[in-house]
């Protein structure tokens, strides 16, 4: 059983975008450009913007998206789609743990320090670029829609799989920055850099 989607062409252009997203990113960190003023500017907005049931919202969804959880979801899930499906689809999910990994990595590389706020919501001793929970949110829910798509036989919950995890993954970005956890910039490149990696590891996953 293989993928229908994304074919070779269309994988390779994926990465490239996605990468090429990434590669922006970094660059006007390096280059401290005009990027850091918006990022800057976004986090003092959202600080002096805040609500107390939105804080209380926001770092639940936070909270759903830590390392750990994702981890187990991502087990829990291989499981049930080897057993139901087939043993690759299972594989698939090794996406997720090796995209956190890779994500830290890069982390490593950057070092860029984590915003600094007057009042802070959430302390954090490791890097902010780029952003591991939108990393995670990213592959995990990518993961999914990937196996959504090539098994769902309706066309209706394919179009519903294409909307919702975009915007989990959109809602888990805006709580970091919201959170003051990471910078705009972070987030974007922690995305740009997590698609590259899950469409490459799942085309070659399903091209075997």
């Amino acid at each position: 059983m293989s993928l229908s989607w994304p074919r070779p062409r269309a994988a390779l252009i994926s990465v490239c975008l996605a990468l090429l997203l990434f590669a922006l990113f970094a660059w006007q960190l390096l280059a401290q450009g005009p990027m850091a003023r918006v990022d800057q500017a976004v986090t003092l907005w959202l600080a002096a913007h805040r609500q107390p049931g939105l804080t209380t919202a926001m770092a639940l969804v936070s909270d759903l998206h830590q390392t750990w959880v994702l981890l187990l979801a991502s087990a829990l899930l291989a499981g049930w789609f080897a057993w139901r499906l087939h043993p690759r689809w299972g594989y698939t999910l090794l996406v997720v743990p090796s995209g956190m990994l890779l994500n830290d990595g890069v982390k490593n590389v950057f070092r860029r320090a984590r915003p600094v706020l007057e009042q802070p919501l959430v302390h954090y001793d490791s890097y902010s670029f780029p952003s591991g929970h939108a990393a995670g949110a990213t592959v995990f829910w990518g993961a999914v829609l990937l196996v959504v798509f090539a098994h769902a036989r309706h066309r209706g919950i394919r179009a519903a799989a294409a909307v919702i995890t975009p915007a989990l993954v959109a809602l888990v970005c805006f709580s970091r920055v919201y959170l003051g956890a990471h910078y705009l910039s972070d987030v974007l490149a922690a995305v740009g850099l997590s698609t590259a990696w899950l469409v490459a590891f799942a085309t070659a996953m399903h091209r075997r």
